[in-house]
């Protein structure tokens, strides 16, 4: 004789086979699960530890659907095991309160947190592999060229060019299909280039370098190159990540004194892409009077971040300090900007290549500007063009169109950098006198456009003004015709 099962938990009866199904779909799912999730864990760690900060940025893109993943076959899994536990064939309820707690778990503790800082992980990606500057021997600007010159380099130097130690911050990581770019670094490749092989660049024909900036000094060592996917080349993390605090570098990074740090992690990756040849030049007169003005009257405005100015700056003054003061001002302001500005702004600004120096306004200036200037002139105005390059990048932020706020308008507006401005503001207050291009028809056209997409509510002059070195804005500088 023998003695019945208790069926008190058994809410429906079902056929044994369809319970014994149940039982094992939800172990099976559970297996796949864990499968999936320790796969994820283990990417972002083993990644993290090697400093393969290309390929863990590029798993941050995807984490927030594959912790649903997770979360979804976690819910599947606990919906079987309960049906089959409910109709008595199989599981208990011990195992049930297990897997419900586990789901709950990695809902709050993963795939939730994961949805939060998508928008993050996307701007982050954008900031740190964006198009970069390079200092490169001007007798190798003459084999920048466009993308299939780039290749052609490659193909003919492969051997050394394997040769090389590889950077681990470079690594691309695994991908499901095959992914179109070039994978070297353009400095890595002109290494081995003899200066008197065949260019693909005829410069003794007036062609000139693709991604070169026009340099002030023509008898300069150094030019600076401006690469990215315009020639080709894939999208990876700067190599500037090596010198990061690996605290900035989490999915929810922090400083050291706990206080939080997506503003400096943003920063930070433009930081390492856009200095140039001599960023301890680089202009940026910020005092109480004007910090507190960008403040007050922004885009942005409250500026809820401005509390961080302080804690900020440490860790900045830290990286940086060897630049010089303006050269930190300019880094902190930025800083805290990002912190402010909503993602699709930053992702907008960034898109359009904003944080660097305009290469169109300077290839303008040399080629059209300052075609007929004197020497002089091009000098100053190349010079100055270069070292007003931050107080531009900075106004082009605080001072966007009020539009930009709502991401639906913000489809719409044009933004800019005010480089022109920004040039003829350190010019006078360099004590130049009116150049003799300033009023030509090109440049008083680039002017309006400037002024025009800057906001029209808002006083950029006087920050503008003050961070170039002059007490107050001109009168009638903004006009056309300008009055210098």
């Amino acid at each position: 004789m023998t003695t019945p099962v208790s069926s008190d938990h058994v809410l429906f009866h079902v056929n044994e086979q369809a319970g014994r199904a149940f039982f094992w779909i939800s172990i099976g799912l559970a297996v796949l699960t864990a499968f999936l999730q320790g796969l994820v864990t283990a990417l972002a760690l083993m990644t993290e530890a090697s400093a393969r900060w290309t390929f863990r940025f590029r798993l941050a893109l995807l984490e927030h659907w594959w912790w649903s993943m997770v979360s979804i076959l976690l819910i599947a899994s606990l919906v079987t095991v309960m049906l089959s536990f409910a109709s008595g064939n199989g599981g208990d309820a011990i195992s049930v309160l297990a897997l419900s707690s586990a789901t709950f778990l990695a809902m709050v503790r993963y795939t939730l947190p994961a949805w939060q800082h998508r928008h993050y992980a996307r701007t982050r990606w954008l900031a740190w592999t964006g198009p970069s500057r390079t200092s490169i021997k001007r007798e190798k600007q003459k084999f920048c060229g466009d993308m299939q010159a780039w290749r052609r380099l490659i193909a003919e130097n492969a051997q050394k060019l394997s040769q090389l130690q590889p950077t681990p911050s470079d690594d691309y990581g695994w991908r499901l299909w095959p992914v179109s770019g070039i994978g070297h670094d353009p400095a890595d490749v002109l290494t081995f280039l003899d200066p008197n092989s065949a260019s693909p660049v005829e410069m003794e024909k007036g062609q000139h370098p693709v991604g070169v900036y026009f340099n002030a000094d023509e008898n300069s060592n150094n030019v600076s190159l401006l690469w990215g996917p315009d020639q080709g080349f894939r999208r990876v993390i700067s190599r500037a990540v090596s010198s990061m605090p690996l605290g900035l570098l989490q999915s929810n990074p922090t400083i050291v004194d706990g206080y939080e740090g997506k503003g400096l992690t943003k920063a930070m990756g433009i930081l390492g892409r856009n200095k140039g040849l001599q960023p301890w030049r680089l202009v940026f007169r910020l005092d109480s009077a004007v910090s507190t003005h960008m403040e007050s009257a922004s885009t942005w405005t409250p500026r809820p971040a401005k509390v961080l100015r302080s804690f900020y700056k440490s860790t900045l003054k830290a990286q940086y300090g060897g630049l010089g003061d303006d050269y930190v001002s300019a880094t902190v302001e930025l800083a805290l900007i990002m912190a402010d500005m909503p993602h699709w702004a930053i992702n907008r600004w960034l898109s359009e290549r904003l944080e660097h120096q305009s290469l169109q306004q300077n290839m303008f200036l040399a080629q059209t500007a300052l075609f007929t200037a004197t020497e002089e002139e091009r000098h100053a105005a190349l010079t100055a063009h270069y070292e007003s390059s931050y107080v531009s990048m900075i106004l082009s932020l605080n001072y966007m169109d009020l539009r930009m706020k709502n991401k639906r308008e913000s489809r719409t507006v044009t933004i800019c950098r005010p480089d022109i401005f920004c040039l003829g503001v350190l010019l006078k207050a360099r004590g130049y006198s009116e150049p003799s291009w300033w009023s030509s028809r090109e440049v008083c056209q680039a002017r309006h456009d400037e002024r025009r997409h800057l906001s029209q509510e808002l006083d950029w002059r006087f920050p503008m003004a003050k961070l170039l070195g002059l007490e107050k804005w001109p009168e009638g500088f903004e006009g056309s015709p300008s009055i210098w």
